[in-house]
């Protein structure tokens, strides 16, 4: 029973953390601020706003496995379905930074 409450504990911590990033993402927004070194050059390059927009997308991507994982381990857990998820989220985080 303890395990459990544990689970149900870091899912619900999980869905606090994606909610409050998402208000993050919505209040600053997910382009670098304006004179930042990153906006100098992401505006003379193409390979690098190529570059920050896959690894944007890797990192959306990363998110939404990682929302499907906390549904796979709420009742009837699906365990393989989960470990999958988790596996995506480590590659999908590792390469798009």
């Amino acid at each position: 029973m303890e395990n459990q409450r544990t689970l149900n504990l870091i899912i619900q911590q999980y869905n606090q953390l994606h909610n409050k990033m998402g208000e993050a993402f919505k209040g600053f927004g997910l382009d670098p601020m304006p004179g930042s070194i990153a906006s100098k050059e992401l505006a003379i390059s193409n390979e690098v706003q190529t570059a920050f927009n896959q690894g944007s997308l890797l990192l959306e991507v990363a998110s939404d496995h990682l929302s499907a994982f906390s549904r796979e381990i709420t009742e009837p857990i699906l365990p393989f379905a989960a470990w999958t998820s988790i596996r995506s989220v480590l590659e999908l985080s590792s390469i798009s930074i």
